[in-house]
């Protein structure tokens, strides 16, 4: 078996080769973690045969032209016509073990792989059609055209590469039941592939705007329990399991014993005058009131909320447009979806978010859970004064996106690494 050493993805496994049709060879890569260097090789019955190796920085192939085992002359026409295939089978093998070895989802793990392979994330989204806005019922199916729009259209250029938010829109699949999960599913199950298979249905590129924040909270509340109160928990559980009347004497002896006599007083007192009242009629009988014994105790966890504000000014037609199909891709997305009958409305698309850094994961700020867009607020004068162009677009938007997560932050979202890697995660 060939594979890669440790600083190598990729090996022979079926998994991981691909054929050429017109001869039914088939071959393997082994790509440099660092450099993306990928080397071929053709799977043999015995020894595989090394082609030669792949750089996606010059895009050139250097053959092994060595007389015996190198590069024959049809592999050498086959990968000079299929350097694209050679990329883009790179990029599934670092992407699978991206996600194994650094427990990223797989659309992190694919901008990373587009990364080392030379593409710089963004450019990628030149490879998919602009499509007109949508009319009708934004309900994603396989067939649904994946559309990406980016603003201001010159970030998209290789040479003014800049930090940006991605957004894409995905269709909304229930998390469903599991008994193994005390009746509660698993969103991180759900993925790009399988029965489960999320349905894309565009993406959004912009600047990262200004004020941009993350806050992560749990729920923690202030708990009291008095003597009485705790006396009275501990006969209930006891009459449960035991009968009332072990649950009497235990608390009879213990009273007995330490000779409590204000105790008694209060239980007294307590079952006197009803649940939440024995505090006032001991204070008011006694001059005194039960330690309440006062501590914060965990709650829950809480959903964040993300609130994003863009400014637009488009500086012709073209740009224009993409900025009316932007805001209409975020309306029209946050929409409940009505069945062909009417009768059930669907779950509206949610989102997913990316800051991204050099076209990847942006590791000094926040990563995102599955988002909803709860409310989408346009200004059509953020500058004051009503003002349009030509052709009916107007001189300036704000648009301003709130989303909130569809599920908490867990410490096992973070990873099980020992060591804490220098970045900021959720």
């Amino acid at each position: 078996m060939t594979a890669g050493g440790p600083n190598e993805w990729g090996d022979d496994s079926p998994k991981n080769r691909f054929t050429d049709p017109a001869t039914g060879e088939a071959y393997f890569l082994i790509i440099d973690k660092k450099t993306g260097k990928t080397k071929i090789y053709n799977e043999e019955w015995g020894a595989d045969k090394y082609i030669g190796e792949y750089d996606p920085d010059t895009g050139k192939i250097k053959y092994n032209n060595n007389w015996y085992g190198g590069a024959r002359k049809e592999e050498r026409a086959f990968f000079n016509d299929n350097k694209n295939l050679i990329k883009n089978q790179a990029k599934t093998v670092v992407t699978k073990e991206k996600v194994k070895e650094e427990g990223l989802s797989e659309s992190e793990a694919a901008m990373e792989a587009n990364k080392l392979m030379g593409n710089n994330g963004i450019a990628d989204l030149n490879e998919v059609p602009t499509a007109v806005a949508v009319d009708g019922t934004q309900e994603l199916n396989e067939k649904t055209k994946q559309r990406s729009f980016v603003y201001p259209a010159t970030l998209r250029t290789e040479n003014n590469i800049q930090d940006t938010i991605k957004i894409t829109q995905i269709q909304y699949v229930p998390s469903g039941l599991d008994d193994s999960l005390a009746g509660a599913a698993d969103r991180g199950s759900i993925n790009y592939s399988g029965e489960n298979a999320k349905k894309l249905g565009g993406t959004v590129v912009l600047p990262i705007p200004t004020a941009i924040n993350a806050a992560n909270a749990t729920d923690w509340s202030s708990n009291s329990m008095t003597a009485v109160e705790a006396a009275q928990a501990n006969f209930l559980l006891q009459t449960g399991e035991a009968g009332v009347d072990t649950a009497i004497s235990g608390l009879e002896d213990k009273f007995d014993k330490a000779n409590m006599g204000d105790v008694k007083t209060a239980l007294i007192n307590a079952i006197a005058s009803g649940a939440g009242k024995g505090n006032d009629l001991l204070s008011r009988t006694k001059g005194q009131v039960l330690n309440p014994n006062m501590e914060v105790l965990f709650k829950g966890p809480s959903l964040r909320e993300f609130s994003f504000t863009f400014q637009f000014a488009p500086r012709n037609s073209a740009e224009g447009k993409t900025v009316l199909q932007i805001i209409r891709f975020f309306k029209q997305g946050m929409a409940p979806i009505r069945t062909k009958g009417k009768l059930f409305l669907k779950t509206p698309n949610i989102f997913e978010l990316q800051y991204t850094y050099n076209g990847g994961q942006h590791k000094g700020l926040n990563r995102f859970k599955e988002c909803s867009l709860v409310n989408t607020t346009v200004d059509y004068t953020p500058n004051g004064t009503y003002s349009t162009y030509e052709d009916g677009v107007m001189t300036g938007y704000e648009l301003t996106l709130e989303f909130k997560e569809l599920t908490p932050i867990y410490s096992d979202d973070y990873g099980a690494s020992e060591k804490i890697p220098a970045e900021i995660g959720f």
